[in-house]
């Protein structure tokens, strides 16, 4: 079994080390490492949630250490976060409609982020994380929720 600094360190034990993570009590189905880089505009993709029935697809810069510094706060991204996501779209058929084919209702989706960015900094797991960390989740949610003009 990788650890998380191994899978930081050596690209071929990233999948190793995902398959490890305890994802019990979450309604992730997966975690799956995709070593291409996907972009958002300018900004490289951490994760995204695609379906409900399959895994969370965790990018390459998930393991940059300019994006998590450490095991508490990749595991924030991963469950506080798209782990939110998930939630957020189960049993709400509706709105995983919407979310299942573009084009894509961009109010929605900066709704969604609001929240899952509130749920993730309000630490529902009392993670350890690093002030860096805490200061650019709240830029994330202010970001969107400036776009929302709240």
């Amino acid at each position: 079994m990788a650890t998380f600094q191994e899978a930081v360190e050596v690209r071929d034990s990233r999948q190793d080390y995902l398959d490890s993570i305890d994802l019990d009590g979450t309604r992730i189905k997966g975690l799956k490492y995709i070593p291409e880089q996907a972009y958002r505009g300018k900004d490289p993709v951490v994760a995204r949630v695609v379906s409900l029935s399959s895994p969370v697809l965790i990018f390459s810069e998930a393991f940059s250490r300019r994006r998590h510094k450490s095991e508490d706060e990749f595991d924030s991204t991963v469950i506080d976060h798209e782990g939110f996501h998930i939630a957020q779209r189960l049993g709400n058929s509706a709105l995983e409609s919407r979310l299942a084919h573009p084009p894509f209702d961009a109010e929605l989706i900066c709704r969604l982020e609001v929240e899952a960015y509130q749920n993730q900094l309000s630490n529902p797991y009392g993670r350890v994380l690093s002030a860096e960390f805490i200061r650019k989740l709240k830029i994330s949610l202010g970001l969107y929720q400036t776009l929302l003009g709240l």
